[in-house]
């Protein structure tokens, strides 16, 4: 969910010359080593070779070959004014890649102005006798003169075979592909109603994201010189013919939303990444690789495009019986209309249910007309209704198998061309995946803020050193393959260019396998030029050395999107600010963080006997789903001496296979022996065979979360909590000394195949106010020796930005290495590796 769209200036009007766009391939690399990506990845986002090349990155989000679903015409036209740009990537050694829409915004319809020559025919680009030339788009219309002709570019081009985007359109040789359809098979061609309003396009309206009254959903942008208004007359100062006007003004970019379970969207992203990979990019950038314009924090504006609703006919048949339909109220399932159903409910709960008059959003977050508005469509009583609940388990499953199908058929079109090792990065995860995403990406590379968010309220996360993202970045490592997570850092006004706020952020993401997104010129990413070029020339330098580690992780905190999704009600969350699991574990995570335990998310998809072989203590927190049918695998793990911690809430409701439904026994009982939860007056403490299980009656995560100045004060109540689930004789990977502050992160790695450990320490004592550090007080802290470094003679060196190496103080402890480290600023990574020769 790109909340600055920057990529889309690029498409400003230019006249330059372009140089043709060449085809180019790459040896595939080793099958024993890993992908480009999966080396720290210095990413930055900008159409000039030259000025990543000086900012050390070894990646270039460069926009040559976008396609953020405008069609292979509007696709041809963003690599005709690229010129060179990938070619000249290339030649500084990095990599060179383009924003796709994953299914978000089917985007950017945006309008141009094309001219015929006398002979009737197109006008085509000097350089490229191939595209028709636009002498003026939305982003520069201001300049539009009335000469030629108006057309809005978009994807209805490519599907509707439009004459001005030949041969870029679905019957071309290599980019073509199946015309889109509506569920019961018939083309989605032509207009209803005028072609002079792109809305009207058949394609969208079959294929596109609707709310709740079956209109197509459009987010609309305005050209600011175009509708500057003159005093003196009171109208528009720039010609508004041709474009679509939406209240007072007029709109000239327009943008629904994708319905992922329409699969005609996989063949038009097949064959646009086809033409991508023949512009020489090695890999992709996806916005929307969520639930976002598919679902929406407001489902009834987003949620009902036309394949949704057709598949949720599907889905009702294939999990419940006849008589189960009758009783949910669906008479015949072969004409159920879930937007119907749900109108009818809200009108009998008292709410207004009037058709919206205009579905094009000013506003992305603007549900655009009071009858959408009604905070009927928010009544908590929408979770105990088993049709909605259906269709969110319908809507999660359709959408994951939608980002799968993207996955698979991007991968193996880069393959058939040669290029194995293509990238597929995914935005807005964790933070709004919601249980889309399970695995199918190669690595995560999302937007995040400290302050309001999806996932964190209107407070947010806060910044450093109260609040931390280290819990989003061991979710986000959960969700792809790759062992590395890229980030957008966004800062608030008064914190931008600031160097220390940045310096902070970027180590401790460092830290945690996570490296910033660069923008220069986006003044919304921390940081400036120099503190990025400083920073990726230490990742360059350090890389090596980081070689293969992967984190040591001994303690799991569950993951529920099922329980994030059990938030929802069909006008959104049913409270922003106090959403019980996510922010629970959001609370688990900082507070595990800070008393240095090394953790890792365990979603719901990977709670299997394998992910918790190596887990001491695994946390549940305020998992209000927790699905029967898994409390064996639990079981399994704890008798012969896990660790559980359940909290609050969770279980009470079934899993997708049992419809959500709330039980009469919460699931986890029969390991937490707790029928009631919440009703204890203190924690619970319970042998199963020779394991622990410690109930909390209280929201632990959750209230830490919440709290701010008083966070420090309640974490003993989680270190006891681990101790009676583990009992006083386990030992952990690291123990630090009293005197080791909260400020400071202690992240354990081990390389087996170099014999290396790795303790990467992170200093987050920032001044916000000054943009002061304050260096850390000198260190003493213990980590365990894997097997393969005990009984070795040990070389331990520390590195830190600038260059500087040095040895720590060392001495074997009772139960592995102590090291003392001097007071240190941002960073240091501790090598503790066998002595050579």
């Amino acid at each position: 969910m790109r909340t600055s769209v920057s990529l889309l200036a690029l498409l400003a009007f230019v006249t330059h010359p372009s140089v043709p766009v060449s085809c180019q391939t790459e040896r595939n690399p080793p099958p024993d080593q890993h992908p480009w990506w999966d080396v720290p990845p210095r990413i930055v986002e900008i159409g000039d070779a030259e000025t990543a090349r000086k900012l050390n990155a070894s990646c270039v989000l460069c926009g040559a070959a976008d396609d953020p679903t405008w069609g292979l015409f509007g696709q041809r036209v963003r690599m005709a004014d690229s010129g060179p740009r990938v070619e000249q990537v290339h030649a500084a050694g990095m990599k060179a890649l383009c924003w796709f829409e994953a299914f978000g915004t089917a985007g950017s319809i945006y309008v141009a102005q094309p001219k015929r020559s006398p002979d009737g025919t197109w006008v085509k680009r000097p350089t490229d006798h191939t595209v028709t030339r636009l002498f003026r788009n939305h982003w520069g219309w201001q300049g539009y003169d009335g000469t030629g002709e108006i057309r809005w570019i978009g994807v209805h081009n490519y599907f509707d075979d439009d004459d001005f985007a030949r041969p870029y359109t679905r019957t071309h040789p290599r980019y073509g592909s199946p015309p889109m359809t509506y569920p019961d098979g018939t083309v989605a061609a032509g207009y209803n109603g005028s072609a002079a309003d792109p809305r009207n396009s058949r394609v969208y309206d079959a294929g596109c994201a609707k709310n709740v009254f079956g209109q197509v959903t459009f987010d609309a942008d305005f050209n600011a010189g175009v509708n500057e208004v003159v005093p003196a007359t009171g109208k528009p100062r720039g010609r508004v013919e041709g474009l679509v006007k939406i209240g007072d003004k007029y709109a000239s970019l327009l943008s629904p939303g994708k319905d992922s379970a329409c699969p005609v969207w996989i063949d038009c992203a097949r064959a646009s990444v086809k033409q991508a990979l023949d512009a020489g990019i090695d890999g992709l950038w996806c916005d929307n690789f969520s639930a976002w314009d598919s679902f929406s924090s407001q489902p009834l504006s987003k949620a009902f495009g036309e394949w949704s609703v057709a598949t949720f006919r599907d889905y009702l048949r294939a999990h419940f019986a006849g008589s189960q339909l009758q009783a949910l109220g669906v008479a015949n399932v072969e004409r159920f209309d879930v937007r119907a159903y749900l109108r009818d409910k809200c009108r009998a709960g008292g709410g207004k249910v009037e058709k919206v008059a205009d579905q094009t959003l000013r506003d992305p977050f603007d549900s655009s007309g009071s009858a959408l508005r009604d905070r009927t469509w928010r009544d908590p009583r929408w979770l105990d209704d088993p049709v909605w609940r259906a269709y969110l388990i319908h809507k999660r499953q359709i959408g994951t198998k939608a980002l799968d199908a993207y996955y698979r058929a991007i991968k193996e079109t880069a393959a058939q061309a040669g290029k194995r090792d293509f990238l597929i990065s995914g935005n807005d995860i964790p933070c709004f995946s919601l249980g889309w995403v399970r695995g199918q990406l190669d690595m995560v590379s999302t937007e995040l803020d400290w302050g309001w968010g999806l996932a964190s309220g209107r407070r947010g996360f806060l910044p450093p050193p109260a609040g931390s993202f280290v819990p989003v970045y061991k979710l986000a490592q959960e969700h792809a393959k790759s062992r590395f997570v890229n980030v957008w850092m966004y800062v608030p006004e008064a914190q931008r260019g600031k160097q220390n706020v940045a310096n902070v952020l970027f180590y401790q993401a460092l830290a945690n396998h996570t490296l910033p997104m660069a923008h220069p010129g986006n003044d919304r990413v921390a940081g400036d030029d120099a503190t990025t070029a400083a920073f990726f020339d230490f990742v360059r330098q350090l890389a090596p050395t980081l070689g293969e580690r992967t984190p040591v992780q001994e303690i799991g905190v569950y993951y529920s999107s099922s329980s994030q999704l059990m938030t929802f009600t069909p006008g959104g969350f049913v409270d922003h600010n106090n959403q019980e699991h996510m922010f629970a574990h959001w609370g688990w995570g900082t507070a595990l963080s800070w008393l240095h335990y090394q953790y890792r998310a365990v979603p719901e998809w990977k709670l299997t006997r394998e992910a918790l072989a190596g887990l001491k203590v695994l946390v549940i927190a305020d998992s209000v789903v927790f699905p029967p049918e898994d409390v064996g695998v639990l079981r399994q793990w704890v008798e012969p001496g896990g660790g559980l911690i359940v909290t609050a809430d969770s279980g009470v409701r079934a899993g997708e296979q049992g419809n959500f439904e709330g039980l009469a026994v919460p699931s986890l009982s029969p390991l937490t022996g707790v029928l009631e939860p919440g009703t204890q007056s203190g924690q619970v403490v319970r042998a199963v065979g020779a394991g622990r299980v410690v109930y909390l009656p209280r929201a632990t995560g959750l209230d830490f979360f919440k709290a701010e100045a008083e966070r420090a004060n309640k974490l003993p109540a989680f270190r006891e909590a681990l101790r009676a689930a583990t009992g006083d004789g386990t030992h952990f990977a690291l123990s630090a000394t009293d005197g080791v502050p909260t400020t400071v992160g202690l992240t354990v790695y081990e390389d087996a195949r170099a014999n290396r450990l790795f303790v990467d320490v992170n200093n987050t004592d920032l001044d916000l106010a000054t943009d002061q550090v304050t260096p850390s007080p000198p260190l003493r802290f213990t980590v365990r020796l894997p097997e393969f470094l005990r009984g070795a003679n040990l070389k331990v060196s520390a590195l830190s930005p600038g260059g500087a190496t040095s040895t720590p103080a060392t001495r074997p402890g009772k139960d592995g290495l102590e090291v003392d480290l001097p007071p240190m600023r941002l960073y240091t990574c501790v090598v503790i590796e066998r002595e050579r020769g």
